[in-house]
């Protein structure tokens, strides 16, 4: 996986919470609704000079994160150096942004009533 493609991957393990195809971490971001703090399973957005570069999921241990990484765009599963990896937040220096997947749950909770 790339680190969108995980993400994708474990939002659609039999949770109906998504509904869209594919997508890069900078359009994830603009489908989750944003948060100022995350909580355990929100999302961690990285932002280099060209935008969201990077996603993680948070671990809702401090600033530790889990996201796959060094795959590139489109791997899913098929390059040997991409790996899921743990990480931390606070010793990234990009800018940073979060996504509530709790907010997420509600919203897919909406469209099945």
């Amino acid at each position: 996986f790339d680190c969108s493609g995980f993400v994708l991957y474990v939002l659609r393990q039999n949770t109906g919470l998504i509904e869209w195809g594919d997508d890069t971490a900078a359009g994830i971001r603009n489908r989750v609704p944003a948060v100022n703090s995350p909580q355990k399973g929100d999302l961690v957005f990285y932002r280099g000079n060209s935008g969201i570069t990077h996603i993680e999921f948070a671990m809702g241990s401090g600033s530790q994160t889990i996201g796959a990484s060094g795959g590139g765009s489109r791997t899913f599963g098929q390059d040997p150096g991409a790996k899921v990896q743990y990480g931390d937040w606070t010793r990234d220096g990009r800018r940073k942004s979060f996504g509530s997947i709790d907010r997420l749950i509600q919203a897919a909770m909406g469209r099945r009533r």
